[in-house]
């Protein structure tokens, strides 16, 4: 699982949705506490 930033999150969203889609823990923190979560939404598939 990897810890990320707000800031961080924000310059590079596209790559940690990425790797949360791969199958990585991604969360976001603030002032160092955890505050989110990316993870893929099970059966979604193309609208």
């Amino acid at each position: 699982m990897s810890e990320h930033t707000i800031s961080d999150a924000e310059r590079g969203l596209s790559d940690l949705i990425d790797r949360a889609l791969a199958g990585e823990g991604v969360v976001i923190t603030r002032a160092g506490r955890p505050v989110a979560e990316l993870k893929p939404i099970r059966g979604g598939g193309p609208r």
